[in-house]
Formats: structure tokens, C-alpha cells, sequence
């Protein structure tokens, strides 16, 4: 009975070897798979990041043109009105500058803009400038003078004295 029991031992032992050999085999091919998505992942997001780099200097390069042509169309567009127009291309999927420049949008933009441009150059031209002077009368404030203690030069004697005193260093 012990080379039965021998046997019985030796053959359970063999069946858990190859059982445990198979599990490992399956949880080797698993973790293959599950590497081998990854790198999957990691490639499709690679090529996603490269076309993501690549886009935004082809549109930065389109938008640099767009901003080249219109100052071709119109030299006195200032960089805001340019903004303007290219976010009102961008919003209306106009592919063309010259046909966002003509939107009557885009045209009744500038018209204002520059109708209220030339009510202020109009009102600049109109208000008198100082010429190089201040705009106090020629009388105006004086500076204290020189001396840090000119309070202590005050005369202490009567109030009148120091209204006086006052009165000829600033208003005279």
C-alpha cells in the first residue's frame, strides 16, 4: 500500500506542477496582452500628440498670413480690427480674407470705428493745447524753498505774523 500511496503522491504532485505551470502560462499571456495594449495606447496617443503639434503651427502659420493680407487690403487697420475680422472669418467659416473683409459686417465694424476715430481727432484738433507750458496761470503755486526748516524760520509772535509770513512764501 505505501508504493500506491507513492504513486497517488507523486502523480497529484506532477497534476499541480502542470497545473501551476499552466496558470502561470495563462497569467504570462495575459500580462502580454495587457502590455501589448499599452503600448498600443501609448503609440495612438503619440501620434495624436505629433498631429496635435503639428496643427497649431500650420494654423498659427495660416493666421499669420490671414493678419499679412489685410494690413495688404488696409494699411490703417489697427491690431484689434484685424482680431475682429479674423475671429468673424474664423465664427463664419469664411476661408477667404478678402471675403471676410467685405462682409458687411466686418464693414460696418470699421465705418464706426473710424467715424468715432475722426470725432476724436476733430475734438483733439478743437481743445487749445498749453503750448509747452503748464496749465497754471503764470502766478501759480510756488515751491517751498530750499530750506528743510522752513517751518522753524516761521515767526512765533502773532498769528497775523504767521498768516503774513505764509501769505508772501506762497502767494506772492
Amino acid at each position: 500500500m505505501e508504493n500506491i500511496n507513492n504513486e497517488d503522491v507523486e502523480t497529484s504532485e506532477t497534476t499541480n506542477e502542470e497545473t501551476n505551470s499552466e496558470d502561470l502560462q495563462a497569467q504570462i499571456d495575459k500580462l502580454k496582452e495587457e502590455n501589448q495594449g499599452l503600448k498600443d495606447q501609448r503609440r495612438g496617443l503619440s501620434k495624436k500628440v505629433k498631429q496635435g503639434k503639428a496643427r497649431p503651427s500650420t494654423v498659427q502659420e495660416n493666421e499669420r498670413l490671414d493678419r499679412l493680407e489685410l494690413r495688404q487690403i488696409d494699411s490703417e487697420l489697427s491690431a484689434d480690427q484685424i482680431v475682429d475680422i479674423l475671429t468673424i472669418k474664423k465664427a463664419k467659416g469664411i476661408e477667404d480674407v478678402n471675403d471676410a473683409y467685405k462682409e458687411p459686417m466686418v464693414q460696418a465694424l470699421l465705418d464706426k470705428t473710424r467715424s468715432e476715430q475722426g470725432k476724436k481727432d476733430r475734438i483733439d484738433k478743437a481743445v487749445p493745447s498749453s503750448q509747452g507750458r503748464n496749465a497754471e496761470s503764470t502766478g501759480g503755486s510756488r515751491t517751498v524753498s530750499n530750506s528743510k526748516n522752513w517751518v522753524k524760520e516761521m515767526p512765533k509772535e502773532s498769528t497775523e505774523d504767521v498768516a503774513n509770513a505764509l501769505n508772501e512764501r506762497f502767494f506772492s
